[in-house]
């Protein structure tokens, strides 16, 4: 794609953040019901992301203190403008702690969004804003015409704090003004290196246009889809920092501003191919933050990580992919991996076995998948698909264990993953299904989940009677198979399926790209086909969202969620072949 291309790409600022790779600040409208509130009305919002996420600044147009209505926005990877009568605010990017903000024909009122211990002042004809004690500092450096405020104290029995900041910008005799906001979470500072507005949306154009590039081609179908995908990857990206110790795709810039420990992985797929050393980054970065017991956070972000639970063990599986996808993982990066990916292992076959059956239990729902059926309230439980990732992890690391030297650790490995693999269905398969059963008395919850066909990912490790009922099973009508070809989370008929539920019905990107694996490893390819076209089809035709409708397709969720950009790449460069 060519700068000409990129400066005319469309993208819908409604949906997807504008912001620029690197960057812990975007442009957001807010419409999310749960951020809605009488302080943060829907609107156009500077906003933080990736360490704590805030509403920082409101962007109101207004003339003679009139607020006008924003009657459109558009926007291109480098620039995004919104309009009113007779008046635009565009914004653009200095560089990554920097947005350059240019207004024609009308004023533009930044409202600070203050929270406790908020704080502000006046330096050098610059706003200093603190919008409260957990977020960045936001440096506020008029470039062209005039900057003023209306700033209210609160006077607390322990402290003052801003009460309220309106800074108003307004234009100069030529009908223009333009405000630098500067950004950092210590000391933020204005560029040494100043360019002008177009130049800027010039050099952000250029900058997708390199990261673009080496994204392989597509079909015809497929080729504004994977320019989106692309871009949402890029997008989400932000710079090394606190817990980041490597640049991080977030899973959005909308609200989901962190790193979960399996979402990564997907973000990894869709980079292997263009960006291997990125995608490696990817890969890794929730080890950074492993704990000395082996276990993953169950999220990440530049301020914190949490710890309320971890995430499902598809890491062997993942890795097994990536090599497949690309020869640019060297025995350096096998060597970064080797250990923290054992102690992974260690943590689910010994801290995560509760019994004599020797394997190993999940102890909620947002382990395994949020709200899936499988789960309902009984913890801890066994799954299948659970011990299938650990089989597949010790198999992964019998392989980095060889391509490293340590082969009588990588027979070790192998052992134990034939042994993991031997129990897996004499004690799931019941009749014609793979059960979740509780600690202590076995009980099981009634489901129809998508969730017990993921162990298909074995593929021929596990007997063909057992992969025969499940493939049938798959392609009953009226059951998992969705009017696009792709596979809901729960069984079409169940009575448990929710359109309005997280896990009870939505496609999701990852079951439909494990069950494509596994499909293809065990010679179901007219399946595998179908699932992985339609996943593809929702993507072209609704956008790269969190989830879509398992009965209509329609985008749900948030709208711009790294992972399904990651499985679209995947799965549509194999389409394509």
């Amino acid at each position: 794609m060519g700068l000409k291309k990129n400066l005319s790409m469309k993208i819908n600022p409604q949906a997807i953040p504008f912001s620029i790779s690197g960057s812990y600040m975007a442009v957001n409208y807010l419409w999310w019901e749960w951020a809605i509130t009488p302080k943060t009305p829907k609107g156009w919002y500077i906003r933080g992301v990736g360490a704590r996420s805030r509403e920082v600044f409101e962007l109101i147009p207004i003339r003679n203190e009139t607020v006008l209505i924003i009657a459109d926005a558009t926007a291109t990877p480098g620039q995004l403008t919104l309009s009113v009568d007779d008046g635009t605010i565009e914004c653009t990017w200095a560089d990554t702690a920097t947005l350059h903000i240019r207004v024609r024909g009308c004023q533009l009122r930044l409202r600070a969004i203050t929270r406790a211990w908020a704080n502000a002042y006046q330096t050098n004809g610059a706003w200093m804003v603190i919008p409260d004690s957990e977020c960045d500092k936001f440096l506020c450096v008029p470039l062209r015409g005039a900057l003023t405020a209306n700033c209210q104290w609160l006077h607390r029995p322990s402290h003052d704090q801003v009460e309220s900041l309106a800074l108003t910008v307004t234009p100069d005799a030529s009908g223009e003004a333009q405000i630098a906001i500067c950004a950092d979470e210590v000391q933020p500072h204005f560029p040494t290196q100043w360019s002008s507005f177009d130049n800027n949306v010039r050099r952000i154009a250029n900058d997708f246009a390199r990261f673009l590039a080496p994204f392989p081609p597509l079909a015809p179908e497929y080729a504004e889809s994977r320019d989106l995908a692309a871009y949402i990857l890029w997008v989400s990206t932000v710079a090394p920092r606190g817990h980041f110790a490597v640049p991080a795709v977030l899973m959005s810039k909308n609200w989901m501003d962190s790193v979960w420990s399996w979402d990564h992985c997907f973000t990894a797929f869709g980079l292997a191919r263009a960006h291997p050393e990125l995608a490696w980054q990817q890969f890794m970065l929730p080890f950074h933050a492993q704990h000395p017991s082996g276990v993953l956070p169950d999220s990440i972000n530049a301020r914190s990580a949490s710890w309320m639970c971890t995430k499902s063990p598809i890491h062997g599986w993942a890795l097994l992919r990536l090599l497949r996808m690309t020869d640019a993982i060297t025995s350096d990066h096998l060597c970064e991996a080797y250990e923290p990916l054992s102690r992974w292992a260690r943590f689910w076959l010994e801290a995560r076995t509760f019994d004599e059956s020797g394997l190993p239990y999940y102890i909620t729902g947002n382990e395994q998948f949020d709200n899936i059926t499988l789960f309902q309230g009984h913890a801890p439980y066994q799954s299948a698909d659970l011990a299938s990732y650990v089989v597949l992890l010790q198999e992964a690391l019998a392989v980095v264990a060889d391509r490293i030297g340590r082969h009588s650790e990588a027979n070790r490995w192998r052992l134990g993953a034939s042994e993991l693999q031997s129990k897996i269905v004499p004690h799931f398969w019941r009749g014609h299904q793979l059960v979740a059963p509780r600690y202590g008395d076995g009980v099981t919850s009634p489901n129809e989940c998508l969730f017990r066909y993921t162990p298909l990912v074995l593929g021929s490790r596990l007997p063909p009677e057992v992969t025969s009922t499940m493939i049938a099973d798959l392609q009953r009508p009226g059951k998992w198979l969705t009017p696009s070809g792709a596979l809901a989370t729960e069984a079409l008929d169940s009575e448990y399926y929710d359109d309005a539920s997280y896990v009870r019905g939505p496609i999701w990107a990852p079951p439909n790209l494990i069950i494509y694996d596994g499909l293809r490893q065990v010679g179901a390819n007219e399946l595998a086909a179908t699932v992985s076209r339609g996943f593809c089809s929702l993507c072209v035709e609704q956008g790269m969202a969190e989830n879509f409708n398992g009965r209509t397709g329609k985008a749900q969720r948030d709208p711009a969620y790294t992972w399904t950009p990651g499985a679209f790449l995947a799965l549509a460069e194999i389409n394509a072949l």
